[in-house]
C-alpha cells in the first residue's frame, strides 16, 4: 500500500501534479497530525480521489479524527472513497 500523508498535501508541501503512483493497488491517505480540514482540502482529496480512479487504485482514508470524520459524513465525501476508513479511536 502506497501512503499519501494529508498533511504535505493539505499544506502546500507537495501538489497533486507532483505524486508518482508506485505499483501499489491501495493508496493510503493518513490523516495522522490532521485535526480539521478546509473547503480546499476536501478539493484535493475529491482530486485525489479522481486521479486514484484513472490510476486504477483503490483510496482509502486512515487516522481520520472524530471532528475529520463528522466534516466528511456532512458533505457526502465519506461515501465516495469507498467507506473504507480507518479510525485512530
Amino acid at each position: 500500500m502506497q501512503i499519501i500523508s494529508a498533511s504535505k498535501l493539505f499544506g502546500d508541501n507537495t501538489g497533486l501534479d507532483e505524486l508518482v503512483f508506485d505499483n501499489e493497488k491501495d493508496l493510503s491517505l493518513d490523516f495522522s497530525n490532521i485535526d480539521r480540514i478546509s473547503l480546499n482540502d476536501i478539493s484535493i482529496i475529491l482530486n485525489l480521489k479522481k486521479l486514484a480512479v484513472l490510476n486504477r487504485k483503490n483510496l482509502k482514508l486512515d487516522n481520520v479524527t472524530k471532528d475529520v470524520m463528522q466534516v466528511l459524513e456532512v458533505t457526502g465525501l465519506y461515501k465516495t472513497i469507498d467507506g473504507k476508513t480507518t479510525l485512530p479511536f
